[in-house]
């Protein structure tokens, strides 16, 4: 690793202002395994008048081995401002009652560019043949041999969400008793995703088909917004201090897109994919939901629409089900909103231990493993000042 950074820090009467300029460079490795690699140059500005008037700027350009040479640098810049209005002069009447306020505002833009354990989204892959294997010789031992694995995607970039939070800081009574409120609104878009529901007839295996499969592209839109409220008291009797502290949190997110286009050949199979893809939208949380009601919906019996998914997904309906849950499940996790039986319990599994096994399955991973993963993900946080 290396990193290198200058400071400025001065005062002008009442402003103040400081500033930081920083590089970074970091190359991440675990055993054997390939490195990661990151360039990052990071700038920071703030501004104060008499410690009441705030203001802060920063951004980073930050650049990820993962993508392609054209995609591998991103900018994500972050502003956010200030006023504390117990520092103005008519605030001398409730200082005793109300001794502190505080209003800010803060918008900014992170990224992230990690799905799971893989790497250089860009690359062709060959992995070595495990099984099947030729032989050949007066021995007969299987030989070594590749194949030709995963997809590259030049075209594959940074996921990006836009976070947007306003909040008030509030103490009363000789700065005993503290209120704070935020609201925060967050738009995660171009999310890092493999698109599980293009057809087998493509000639290509599902992404979670060992290293076969499409590489990860950006699909998916997620908006996440609510609100935090933290109360606290501190005080003391005689020589004995204590504090009490509680807060409330509310968060509402809604999967915006689920990406399906390129799924089927014709217009006709197009739209009957997209109804498919309505219905199981509007139906997900349901954990009694049965193929018979998915058949009924589209009018058609049920071998007819066995015959008719299989063909065009490679999949049965209760797989197609399976892997839409799981990949709405996905996203949700990635809110970090929900524990894992709350995002269980939101794509119609009953059996939180089974929800994690077919997790499992489909991404090499179990949610906790997923949730700890992307924690690491994020590479630059909104500041507030």
């Amino acid at each position: 690793m290396v990193e290198a950074a200058l400071n400025y820090n001065r005062t002008f009467g009442d402003h103040a202002v400081t500033a930081l300029l920083a590089f970074n460079r970091q190359e991440i490795q675990s055993d054997a395994t390939l490195p990661i690699g990151y360039i990052n140059y990071v700038g920071r500005v703030t501004y104060a008048y008499k410690n009441k008037y705030l203001a802060e700027f920063n951004a980073g350009y930050n650049g990820s081995m993962q993508f392609s040479e054209s995609k591998r640098y991103g900018f994500f810049p972050a502003v956010s401002a200030g006023w504390v209005v117990s520092e103005e002069g008519f605030w001398g009447e409730s200082a005793k009652a109300f001794s502190y306020m505080k209003l800010r505002a803060s918008f900014g833009q992170v990224g992230n560019d990690r799905i799971g354990s893989d790497k250089y989204y860009y690359l062709q892959t060959y992995p070595q043949l495990g099984s099947n294997r030729p032989s050949f010789g007066e021995t007969n031992n299987p030989e070594n041999r590749i194949y030709e694995g995963k997809e590259g995607n030049t075209e594959v970039g940074w996921e990006r969400a836009n976070k947007f939070n306003i909040g008030v800081d509030l103490k009363f009574f000789d700065n005993k008793l503290s209120f704070t409120g935020d609201y925060f609104h967050e738009r995660r878009h171009g999310i890092l995703d493999y698109d599980g529901t293009i057809s087998y007839i493509y000639g290509m295996m599902a992404p979670n088909d060992g290293s076969k499969g499409f590489p990860p592209a950006n699909i998916g839109e997620v908006v996440n917004r609510g609100f935090e409220i933290d109360l606290g008291y501190n005080g003391h009797v005689n020589k004995f201090r204590y504090y009490i502290r509680g807060n409330l949190s509310f968060a509402r997110n809604k999967v915006v897109e689920l990406v399906v286009e390129d799924v089927v050949v014709t217009d006709r199979d197009e739209e009957f994919m997209k109804e498919v893809m309505a219905w199981l939208g509007e139906n997900v949380e349901n954990s009694e939901l049965t193929i018979d009601q998915l058949a009924s919906h589209l009018g058609l019996g049920r071998t007819t629409m066995y015959n008719k998914l299989k063909s065009l997904t490679g999949k049965s309906p209760v797989e197609l089900i399976k892997e839409y849950r799981i990949t709405k499940s996905k996203l949700l996790l990635r809110t970090g909103q929900f524990s894992v039986s709350e995002v269980a319990y939101k794509v119609g599994f009953s059996d939180p231990g089974y929800f994690s096994r077919c997790f499992r399955e489909q991404y090499h991973m179990s949610p906790a493993e997923y949730l700890k993963t992307h924690n690491l993900k994020e590479n630059q946080d909104t500041k507030t000042a």
